[in-house]
């Protein structure tokens, strides 16, 4: 899910929280989120060309958490 997809799904009310988790490369961190839709499991924020997008650091992760909307998201750092 891109960022303008998750924001328009926040004002729209069905982003539950967000969860910022270590990537699997282990170079950087993931933004998932917890939506109320027809798919079942959270879903992560994609670049514009659809890769999942990798944070540089947590400082920017929250960034873009806040950008969507939200007001707090839970660290997960193992």
């Amino acid at each position: 899910m891109k960022l303008s997809e998750a924001r328009f799904l926040f004002d729209n009310h069905m982003v539950h929280d967000g969860k910022i988790l270590p990537a699997k490369s282990g170079d950087g961190w993931v933004l998932e989120l917890s939506v109320d839709d027809k798919v079942a499991h959270p879903r992560k924020i994609h670049t514009e060309r659809g890769a999942v997008r990798i944070f540089k650091s947590t400082d920017a992760a929250v960034s873009a958490a806040r950008s969507i909307g939200l007001k707090s998201v839970t660290v997960q750092i193992a």
